[in-house]
């Protein structure tokens, strides 16, 4: 079974919110990862509304610090202490971002006390590889320093679970090497791993938000499976 990656819109509206659309926010949800882009204005009642605990945030990606993006952090920050978020929170951003976010925990004081964050400017390049998944992130061209993100899963070998059942192998450390593509010998029947494997392949989903045409938007969308792009009108259809 592939691993399932969900993306959840919390706003997809541009600098103004309208009745229907918030400020920018995009959560993506991949096994034990909950990975936020962005984090406008109003955000944490999106997830209110969206069902989704914010206290399982194990990331924040800052595609660029004006304010439509951004605002929504002090909140959230204030509302994740309150509720009692115990693990280390990373966050990510272009140039600049440690003072930015040292000026957000100024601004709900008291409040951020106990909350274990690490901060980390990104440029281009793999800024964060799990094994199974990586993170990348290029710089693109805006009125601020901003860079746009892709999350890719790896191409893997999987064990067919399905095929697994009809042979009937008793729950073992065998299935371990199984999974490995070993040959083992089991009831007295050799059976070859290979043979049940299967491959996975690998996944991308790109994140844009406020640039000018430019290469490294270009760049960021090769390959994508989903490609999410920020987009207002040109100036031609002012």
């Amino acid at each position: 079974m592939v691993e399932k990656i969900n993306v959840t819109f919390l706003g997809t509206g541009s600098a103004i919110p309208t009745a229907r659309r918030n400020h920018p926010a995009i959560l993506l949800q991949y096994r034990a990862e909950n990975i936020l882009v962005d984090c406008g204005e109003g955000t944490q009642r999106q997830f209110r509304k969206a069902g989704i605990n914010p206290c399982k945030i194990t990331k924040i990606l800052i595609s660029h610090w004006h304010g439509d993006h951004v605002l929504g952090l002090p909140g959230l920050l204030q509302t994740m202490v309150l509720n009692g978020y115990n693990r280390k929170l990373e966050i990510y951003g272009p140039k600049g971002s440690k003072e930015k976010v040292r000026q957000y925990f100024d601004l709900i004081g008291r409040s951020s006390e106990g909350l274990d964050v690490e901060v980390k400017e990104i440029g281009d390049g793999v800024f964060f590889d799990r094994g199974d998944f990586f993170l990348e992130s290029i710089c693109v061209d805006h009125d601020s320093p901003a860079v746009a993100y892709s999350f890719n899963v790896k191409e893997k070998n999987r064990l067919d679970r399905d095929k697994l059942a009809k042979l009937n192998i008793p729950n073992s450390p065998l299935v371990g090497e199984l999974a490995d593509g070993k040959i083992v010998e089991i009831n007295g029947k050799k059976i070859n791993g290979k043979k049940l494997m299967y491959k996975e392949l690998a996944r991308k989903v790109a994140f844009i938000m406020d640039t000018r045409m430019c290469e490294g938007a270009v760049s960021v969308s090769k390959g994508a499976d989903v490609l999410i792009s920020e987009a207002t009108y040109s100036k031609e259809e002012k």
